[in-house]
């Protein structure tokens, strides 16, 4: 079963509609999780409430947002807020690292598009203070929402656009625009704003007219009081077909290794791992041990090490020197791997190396156990903490 995000564009799209829009797709406990992670981030804004607005047809929802000047007393908002700033700010919030990883990639789309159309360099933008909070507000609580709701796919109509008013689309929304469907209004009141767009640029994976599905609700979200325009949101549910499952192709096999065997059955654990330790060294690729039990019931050890074809006699000669054994199994196996690389990323801890893989559509990092062991000693901390600056430096965030 597919879960379903459609948002109806046709009045625009603006932080504050999505919010309620999403919010209103929420059950009664996903509300009041969502408001309490939501008040929690921002508590130097004052309240943050869902109000129900009346419209011509129905009633819509949007967050009553109220922020204090005091927050221009606060570190991070002074005179002049770059995204520098603002990124660091982002990283204090207490969400978790994807919605902060989120926001970031959301507030990076903006200022790209705002640098390529006023020709001015990224660092060199800088934004108000009091509007720049209340939008950080709104694209973390459009994070939170989605987050909430784990949608499979979201869906978009064509963002209306509405010329020949007093605010038409300003640049910079054209610049995120590029590569989303439009439709231009020039009678109906349509709202578009710029956290709107790269919100829905970040977020939505298919612009295309309502699927077919189950809908289990909907939600209408305005922008503000005053407003005669929102946004609807729909909730479905779709059986998943053969059609929805991704087409997957056998990958080549990527070369062969040699697997070596023995069992041990007199041998101590420190034994076993000196030897584990010497093949390592030796070159193989990995070494473990299986508990396993022989004849007689005697509880015993597998001993399998695994290395390229050449190396194969120098391991094979260790392992029947250093063990007690009186033969090895060899087993040829076929492999598929992906493709790895390492680089390094310089944080305020040290260098940490970052192991990248990549193929057949899969792409998957880690940092180094070593280097991750190696800073938290060096600095006297835990790893989880080495760990979260090291994947905040991988990012840029």
């Amino acid at each position: 079963m597919l879960k379903l995000i459609f948002l109806d564009c046709s009045s625009g799209v603006s932080g504050n509609q999505l919010i309620g829009a999403l919010y209103e797709l929420c059950t009664s406990v996903q509300k009041k999780n969502f408001l309490t992670a939501i008040c929690s981030a921002f508590p130097d804004s004052e309240i943050i409430t869902p109000q129900i607005v009346p419209c011509p047809n129905h009633s819509a929802s949007g967050l009553a947002i109220t922020v204090s000047s005091e927050i221009l007393n606060q570190p991070y908002w002074n005179e002049e807020i770059t995204f520098s700033s603002i990124r660091n700010y982002i990283n204090t919030l207490p969400v978790s690292f994807v919605i902060r990883k989120q926001i970031v990639a959301i507030y990076t789309l903006m200022q790209k598009s705002v640098s390529k159309t006023r020709n001015i360099p990224e660092e060199q933008i800088f934004f108000p203070p009091l509007k720049t909070y209340k939008t950080i507000i709104l694209i973390t609580g459009c994070c939170l929402l989605f987050s909430i709701l784990q949608p499979d796919k979201i869906y978009a109509s064509p963002v209306s656009l509405c010329f020949g008013t007093s605010s038409p689309p300003v640049p910079e929304m054209l610049e995120l625009l590029a590569n989303i469907p439009v439709s231009i209004q020039y009678s109906q009141p349509a709202i578009c704003t710029l956290e709107g767009v790269a919100i829905l640029n970040y977020f939505v994976t298919n612009y295309e007219p309502l699927p077919t599905a189950d809908i289990e609700s909907y939600g209408f979200g305005i922008d503000s009081n005053e407003s005669k325009t929102c946004l609807c949101a729909i909730l479905l549910h779709k059986n998943q077909s053969e059609h929805d499952q991704p087409k997957l192709q056998m990958p080549a096999i990527t070369d062969t290794i040699v697997e070596i065997r023995c069992n041990l059955d007199d041998m101590t654990p420190e034994s076993i791992g000196y030897v584990s330790s010497l093949l390592l060294e030796q070159g193989a690729l990995d070494v473990y041990t299986t508990a396993i039990g022989m004849k007689k019931n005697r509880p015993a050890t597998m001993l399998t090490c695994l290395c390229k074809e050449p190396l194969v006699t120098k391991l094979s000669h260790l392992i029947l020197l250093h063990t007690a054994t009186l033969g090895i199994r060899l087993y040829h196996c076929d492999r598929i791997t992906l493709n790895s690389e390492k680089v390094p990323i310089e944080t305020s801890y040290g260098t940490i190396h970052f192991k990248i893989s990549k193929g057949f559509g899969i792409e998957k990092l880690k940092p180094e156990y070593e280097d991750l062991r190696s800073c938290a000693e060096c600095h006297n901390l835990p790893l989880s903490v080495i760990k979260e600056e090291a994947y905040r430096c991988f990012y840029h965030i």
